[in-house]
């Protein structure tokens, strides 16, 4: 029996086209698609404006119209997420974001209308009765509140709404409201993320920074904000944001998309993330502010918080008796003092130690000692407004806004083994040491704009809207640097977190002498800008027909996004030409970095005094040259523009009969690259031959074709199934054909304008059970096949002839390039409960559990021959569980995250034989926090994040060669909340 060949089935048609100005060959690719495939890409634009004909000309008799609002009983705010049917028909609708809804059905006046809420009672309204069929009140019944539990239950509300739009949902997601969020003690988005199924985060300064769905890239998840792509305000010019940046108390609910539809953007492979900020409910004033402070274990540093969010609806009339209008405000203030304590080496083999000649060793081949403390100050704000001019028709806008301000004083201590004689991997005499520092403040910020709308026109419904975003990386300051040469190297405990390095002639433990660094290389002032935005608009178009008992909605759209990036330099470097005399000594303080630096493993000595460093600066200007060559080579390889075009166009039709919900659809989407760099060609000293500019581009089309079942078990019960096609898009940086090279340490990084793109055929099953006590239990599995996945290639030692112009890096220790691999596939199960413990014992009832846990197993082929790897980005085991206890106001839970170990990145077999991945290691985190709310809305709350300390660690290939080491103590905080 032959092997199933998923890819043969379902390549998809993609036309590529590389061009550029620089040299690089020119290339066409096509894939070689069997008939049916080539009349989809022939006939692509047809099928739309078929597709679309068909929308506005089918006919039919217009149907009675059916509309209301569906509201809670006790409070009147609406229940957005609600499901509203003809009973015994798959005829209905769920509701809006302010509880509306409209039905069309031809015998109105018999009917009678089903409405289901989860933690509501369902409730029927016999039309027969009702006068008028477009203006229905609806009031639903709570169903888990006692009077000792009030509290409690307005703490659901949110979670209620976000897991009824879950169960509603024609496609597989989480989603997760505020009032879930904000009993974990989370502040920035991505720590929050980490609570989800399926979901695992990098840290930075022990805070989340990115995420990883079920076990793909970062990048290959777009992560959007009210629904259009976020910004970038890194310096790795990848397409994925610093999730830290964005406060989450500014969220009304995050959603991650498993399963993403033909409406949705193609290019998520693991899935889509979008945050969404939330709209005005009520037609009183809801007023909530929060003061709160704490205490960091390792700066002993303080940190502080506050937000305040106000909104109202107003106009309340007949037909809007929620309020036509509605405003909201939300603004966040949040400053830590924080760091990590750091250690990192590069690991590599070499044959040539005279312990061993002719046989490759490991060793460390550079290691630093950092301290990075930080003061990070987050902002944000958030706007919200949105006028109903009846149940049928509305417009919403939001403006949003994120900043993050950094400032940092990193001191690094650097050991350079690789400059000297290879004695043994723990002996180099005639080596180097370095002691650096940089003092720099980067401001990040976000801002984004959407205005949509919502049209009734005839039996159609118009929806679409316009979007802007930008985002921006601004870093200045100034850093500098000594060297000691001819340094006889030691190295103790060489295969552990803490590799200690001291003299050869004095014993481990002892510090090297200040005056050892008896070379004042160089200081440079620094000013790094990256700017990026994007434009988008869409329109969208949806019919629906009913059939005898069932409900076909057909709907298409179209999407345009003009995406641009820049980047831009200004680095000036001047090198020290002064008194020879001149050492470190002459600038250290009177202290060490910190007492407890590193958990007193290993001795950092004292710190540079920056300040000291500029006004020697300042006050000798005739010691210092400037290098006027560096700063220009740095400056022409770090620039660029680059301009994206995105069209995309869509069809789907949606069927819902008897239990059955039938989603299939196509997608298709042109993207046109267009880049302007400089090329940079320099001669073996490092000296300018010329810098030229390049221009060039990459154009290619993606079809994604999509089908998604769901089958009702019972309306608190589904079973789901799809097939989903997505892509990824390559960084912008990966495709421009430059070069930025360290010409000291004789390393590069290039770009490659052939990257193809990743493409994944994605296969899903799924039963989720609704709880009546807004809970849920979960579980499904997924399979990716992925094409053409992006790594980066490292080449060490160029000889001249390992890649195209690598005869201009003859002898670079390192250059690395993205390069497509083969193919990879990755399998993985999910499941997930929440519930409280009622259902053991009513005496256990205030006891609940939130556990999910994800399994991941992937095979990488990176190029023909080679072995197996993971693929980036990928755990295989990811857990979230905590335990909590609810009564009155009374709130308490213990919690834990838990994610094995992680691919980083791969590395190339041409470096040495055998496994070396750089392996980012399993980590246990623990957290608690408690509060009390009084039932005026008086909370205090006190939390407690990583209270074990638990540390992080990178490998490469074995646990014994650590590559990087961060610790990043405990914090602790408390405060007081007031929600009216």
């Amino acid at each position: 029996m032959g092997r199933f060949n998923a890819k043969s089935i379902f390549e998809p048609v993609i036309t590529s086209y590389h061009f550029s100005s620089f040299g690089f060959k020119q290339e066409y690719r096509k894939t070689k698609p069997n008939k049916m495939k080539k009349v989809f890409r022939n006939h692509l634009r047809q099928v739309v404006i078929l597709s679309t004909l068909m929308l506005f000309t089918a006919g039919g008799l217009r149907a009675q119209e059916i509309s209301g609002t569906i509201l809670d009983s006790q409070t009147n705010i609406p229940l957005a997420g609600a499901s509203v049917f003809i009973k015994g028909t798959s005829i209905g609708v769920i509701t809006e974001f302010d509880g509306a809804f409209l039905i069309q059905y031809d015998n109105a006046q018999s009917a009678t209308l089903v409405v289901s809420y989860l933690g509501f009672a369902d409730e029927e309204v016999d039309l027969s009765q009702v006068q008028d069929l477009t203006n229905i009140i609806v009031k639903m019944d709570e169903t888990t509140t006692s009077l000792d539990e009030v509290v409690i239950s307005a703490n659901l509300e949110g979670q209620q709404k976000a897991l009824n739009q879950q169960r509603v949902a024609d496609n597989i997601k989480n989603v997760v409201s505020t009032d879930l969020i904000s009993r974990f003690p989370d502040l920035n988005v991505a720590d929050a993320l980490q609570r989800i199924p399926g979901i695992n985060i990098q840290l930075d300064n022990g805070e989340g920074a990115q995420a990883f769905i079920r076990g793909t890239p970062a990048n290959y998840t777009t992560v959007t904000i009210n629904g259009e792509q976020i910004q970038n305000t890194g310096t790795s010019f990848d397409r994925t944001p610093q999730l830290f940046q964005f406060p989450v108390d500014q969220l009304g609910q995050i959603e991650v998309t498993k399963t993403i539809t033909p409406a949705q953007d193609g290019d998520a492979i693991g899935g889509t993330i979008d945050l969404s900020t939330p709209v005005a409910k009520r037609p009183t004033w809801n007023i909530k502010t929060e003061l709160g402070a704490g205490y960091n274990s390792l700066t002993d540093g303080e940190n502080y918080r506050a937000n305040l969010n106000f909104n109202k609806r107003f106009a309340v009339n007949e037909k809007n008796p929620n309020g036509a209008f509605g405003m909201l405000f939300s603004y966040s203030y949040n400053q830590t003092d924080q760091t990590q304590d750091e250690t990192s080496s590069d690991w590599r083999t070499d044959d040539e130690f005279e312990n061993n000649p002719g046989e490759d060793q490991w060793y460390n081949r550079e290691h630093f000692l950092v301290a990075r403390p930080q003061t990070r100050t987050r902002q944000g704000a958030s706007i919200t407004s949105d006028y109903r001019f009846d149940n049928e028709n509305f417009v919403v806008a939001k403006f949003n806004y994120a900043t993050i301000e950094e400032d940092e004083d990193r001191q690094r201590k650097i050991f350079r083994p690789r400059n000297g004689d290879f004695v043994s991997p723990t002996e180099f005499p005639d080596a180097r040491i370095r002691q650096d520092f940089r003092d720099r403040v980067v401001t990040r910020f976000t801002a984004s704009f959407n205005i949509d709308g919502n049209f009734k026109i005839g039996d159609y419904r118009l929806f679409g809207g316009y979007a802007y975003s930008g985002g921006q990386r601004d870093e200045n300051g100034f850093d500098g640097r000594f060297e000691g040469r001819g340094i006889d190297l030691g190295i103790e405990n060489l295969n552990t977190n803490f590799p200690i390095f001291f003299p050869l002639d004095g014993q481990p433990g002892d510090d090297f002498n200040p005056e050892d660094f008896d070379r004042f290389d160089r200081i440079r002032l620094l000013d790094r800008l990256v700017e990026s935005n994007a434009s988008t608009a869409k329109i969208n178009v949806q019919r629906s027909f009913n059939i005898g008992n069932s409900l076909l909605v057909l709907q298409a759209g179209y999407k345009n996004r003009i995406n641009n990036s820049a980047a831009n330099r200004n680095r000036r470097r001047f090198d020290f030409e002064g008194d020879d005399d001149v050492t470190l000594a002459d600038f250290l303080g009177t202290g060490f970095v910190r007492d407890n630096w590193l958990r007193n493993e290993v001795p950092f000595g004292f710190e540079i005094v920056p300040g000291d460093i500029l006004d020697y600066f300042n006050n000798n200007p005739g010691q210092f040259e400037a290098n006027l060559d560096e700063d220009t080579i740095a400056k022409a390889e770090f620039d660029y523009d680059a301009e994206e075009n995105t069209n995309a166009g869509y069809f789907m039709a949606t069927l819902r009969t008897g239990k059955f919900n039938i989603l299939a659809g196509i997608r298709n989407e042109d993207v046109k690259v267009s880049y302007s760099a400089q090329d940079v060609q320099v001669d073996d000293d490092g000296e300018i031959i010329s810098i030229s500019p390049i221009t060039g581009g990459n154009n290619y089309s993606v079809l994604l074709p999509n089908l998604q079942i769901k089958y009702e078990l019972d309306n608190l019960t589904n079973f789901r199934a799809a097939y989903t096609r997505g892509y990824a898009r390559p960084n912008f940086v990966n495709l421009l054909p430059r070069v930025n090279r360290n010409i000291i340490d004789l390393e590069a990084t290039l770009g490659n304008p052939n990257l193809e793109v990743p493409t994944s055929n994605n296969f899903d099953v799924f039963f989720e059970r609704y709880l009546g006590n807004v809970g849920i239990i979960s579980a499904g599995a997924f399979y990716k096949k992925i094409d053409g996945f992006i790594w980066e290639q490292t080449f060490q030692d160029v000889v001249g002839n390992e890649f195209p112009r690598a005869d201009q890096f003859i002898g670079y220790n390192e250059v690395i390039q993205p390069q497509n691999g083969e193919d990879a596939t990755l399998f993985g199960i999910e499941a997930n409960i929440q519930t409280n413990l009622a259902f053991i014992s009513n005496a256990i009832r205030h006891f609940g559990i939130y556990f999910n846990y994800t399994y991941t197993d992937s095979e990488a082929i990176i190029e023909p021959g080679a072995e197996e790897n993971r693929l980036p980005g990928q755990a295989p085991h990811t857990m979230n569980s905590a335990l909590t206890f609810d009564k009155g106001g009374f709130s308490a839970r213990i919690n834990m995250n838990f994610q094995d170990d992680t691919v980083e990145a791969i590395r190339s077999e041409r470096i040495v034989a055998g496994d070396n991945n750089v392996i980012r290691d399993r980590r246990v985190q623990f957290d608690a926090n408690a509060s009390y709310t009084f039932k005026n809305g008086l909370r205090f709350f006190t939390e407690l994040v990583n209270f074990t300390n638990a540390e992080q660690r990178e490998f490469v290939g074995d646990p014994s060669r650590v590559s990087d080491y961060r610790d990043f103590g405990f914090q602790a905080r408390f405060g007081i909340s007031f929600n009216l």
